[in-house]
């Protein structure tokens, strides 16, 4: 059953039950359902409020354990939909689908929808972390902004000691610290994006907002307190 042309802000809870009668057979793939709620965020960020609020439903909702843990409220299935769909969307190819799911994931950080924070990580150790030119400065340097407008405050303050040892978060070649965000990683993102905007003109306008935003959310914010 597709439920996504059904979705509105008026028909939220409805297809919350329909989706809540389909979970009770248990040959409903709760890992299909979450890729094609990811690959909905990715096509149409106009529903991006809409599937957000659904989730938050549905992990309202208590149904029947898969494996030891609550089809809803534990989500299982969403953490591998989160991982193979990020690799689908995060294409330099598709910009739209690109910005929209750097979006949606980082609003998932900040809603408490699902912990994303890594995804963010991703972003800035393929632009400031590897070695040679990243293949679209300009496209990644958005994504990146798209992240602090949404999640800045997340990523900055939940960003230690626990994902810290996540894979997703490990240091790049020119970092040689430990992974997670700290805010010796968060001041060495910025002293590279400073190199960064000298040696691409054409995207120093939007790296000197970045770098700001980056800034901003130091200065504003005490880590942990939030």
């Amino acid at each position: 059953m597709s439920y996504w042309k059904e979705l509105s802000s008026d028909s939220i809870e409805s297809v919350v039950e329909k989706v809540v009668a389909s979970s009770k057979d248990e040959s409903f793939d709760a890992f299909q359902f979450w890729c094609e709620w990811l690959d909905q965020a990715a096509k149409n960020n106009v529903q991006q409020d809409n599937l957000l609020k659904l989730a938050k439903s549905l992990k309202t909702r208590h149904v029947r354990d898969v494996n030891g843990k609550n089809l809803w409220a534990d989500t299982p299935g969403l953490p591998m939909a989160l991982r193979e769909r990020f690799e689908v969307h995060v294409d330099l190819d598709k910009p739209r689908e690109y910005s929209n799911i750097n979006t949606f994931y980082a609003r998932c950080a900040a809603e408490g929808v699902a912990e994303t924070s890594m995804f963010g990580v991703i972003l800035f150790r393929e632009l400031l972390e590897e070695e040679g030119a990243h293949e679209d400065t300009e496209l990644c340097v958005k994504g990146l902004q798209l992240w602090l407008n949404s999640a800045g405050a997340h990523l900055y303050n939940h960003g230690e000691p626990h994902l810290e040892s996540n894979p997703l978060c490990r240091a790049g070649k020119k970092w040689t610290k430990s992974g997670g965000i700290s805010k010796d990683r968060w001041m060495f993102w910025i002293a590279q994006l400073r190199d960064l905007g000298h040696e691409h003109a054409g995207a120093s306008v939007a790296i000197d907002y970045l770098i700001k935003s980056m800034e901003e959310v130091m200065s504003s914010k005490i880590r942990g307190s939030a």
